[in-house]
């Protein structure tokens, strides 16, 4: 049986934060009634073993391929998500450091006994930053993300999944004539469960064809956060925080699409301003390669701070993607204002974090020896035009 505690009701303080009431299922609970839990809530599960935290499960761990979630325990799609000590839960920064980790929708709240006291969501952190004062004042216009991928409202299920994979992207703005309508996103593929006739189990849509009947407007759940470029980052953050949303979408005066602004970048712009230091973000690390988390950041950081005194390296963002057989990671590296894209792919995580500073760094080399050499010609035009 479920515990219960798995229906929330209200929310309790951990400190000065609020925290929510956690969804905890055992780890030999079927999957099926996971996921109806988080359809109804929109908020990740913790999973326990013998009473103590095991993992997490959120919609980006359900993988369509599982046919049979009432035949499948909770256990087997879980990823070992970091947990917040109930100690120290006040401590933002490091909050912020964790939910970047991974991208984790929310944090487990643990006592001394690895028994689960509460769930961290990115809204609850966002409410924080805002009582603390923390958001930047700045425009929306100053740190949107462009350019943005849209999809008509009537477009089949099929075809949107295809765009998604296409684009490497997890939503999608529904436009209606170029005028936004929702969001259409992995989550809303929940949804899409089939009810079975009796004596079968409940199974997922997996394939594209069963889905072409469908169009998304019919899975578009509620309104989407819509602000204005002028509009300032305060007030967007507690609007994507109030709604428990992972976004804004950007408008113009005619609802027309222009950016959006991710709950994650919000996270990563206090995270940035709150250190003097270069910033180094990794993100995409799950399950046991979270385990490298620490490692990575080291040596990403030790490659920062060799070339700190020839320039100017703002912030280093990384993402890691695992594929079949490899690990493709990309950086983003501002350096003296200027964005740098890097990228590099290996076997194991580690050598593919290790390729990626190497790229970095003979980057830089090159960018040093380039600047020497124009100072040297420079010298040497002034010496000769001593002479003449």
């Amino acid at each position: 049986m479920l515990l219960k505690r798995f229906q929330p009701k209200g929310n309790k303080k951990v400190g000065t934060m609020d925290m929510k009431n956690p969804l905890v299922v055992d780890s030999k609970e079927p999957l099926s009634k996971v996921m109806e839990t988080m359809i109804k809530t929109g908020l990740p599960v913790a999973v326990t073993e013998n009473g103590k935290y095991a993992g997490m499960i959120d919609d980006r761990h359900l993988s369509f391929g599982i046919r049979h979630p009432e035949g499948t325990h909770a256990g087997v799609v879980m990823v070992n998500a970091p947990t917040v000590d109930i100690s120290e839960s006040n401590n933002v920064e490091m909050l912020i450091k964790k939910f970047l980790a991974g991208r984790f929708k929310g944090l487990a709240v643990v006592d001394g006994k690895g028994r689960v006291q509460g769930l961290i969501t990115k809204a609850d952190l966002i409410k924080e930053l805002i009582v603390r004062r923390m958001i930047p004042n700045v425009s929306v216009s100053a740190v949107m993300v462009t350019p943005v991928y849209t999809v008509d409202i009537n477009e089949r299920i099929g075809t949107v999944k295809s765009l998604m994979k296409e684009l490497k992207t997890r939503r999608l703005i529904a436009v209606d004539n170029g005028k936004v309508k929702g969001v259409i996103s992995t989550f809303d593929f929940l949804l899409l469960l089939e009810k079975p006739r009796p004596g079968k189990d409940t199974q997922f849509k997996t394939t594209i064809n069963s889905g072409n009947s469908i169009q998304i407007s019919q899975l578009i759940r509620g309104t989407s956060v819509m602000v204005g470029a002028a509009d300032m980052l305060p007030k967007v953050a507690s609007e994507i925080a109030r709604n428990n949303s992972a976004y804004a979408v950007v408008v113009d005066r005619d609802n027309q699409p222009i950016g959006i602004i991710p709950s994650i970048d919000l996270l990563k712009l206090v995270l940035k301003l709150s250190v003097e230091t270069p910033s180094v973000f990794v993100s995409g690390l799950e399950g046991e390669d979270l385990f490298y988390y620490d490692d990575a950041k080291n040596v990403l950081a030790k490659a920062v701070s060799k070339f700190s005194q020839s320039f100017r390296v703002d912030h280093m963002d990384v993402r890691v993607k695992k594929g079949k057989s490899s690990y493709a990671i990309h950086a983003k590296v501002s350096v003296d204002g200027n964005a740098l894209n890097i990228q590099a792919e290996a076997h194991e995580v580690m050598e593919g974090f290790i390729a990626l500073v190497n790229e970095f760094e003979s980057i830089l080399r090159k960018m040093k020896s380039k600047r020497k050499n124009k100072n040297s010609s420079h010298h040497i035009m002034l010496e000769e035009g001593e002479y003449v």
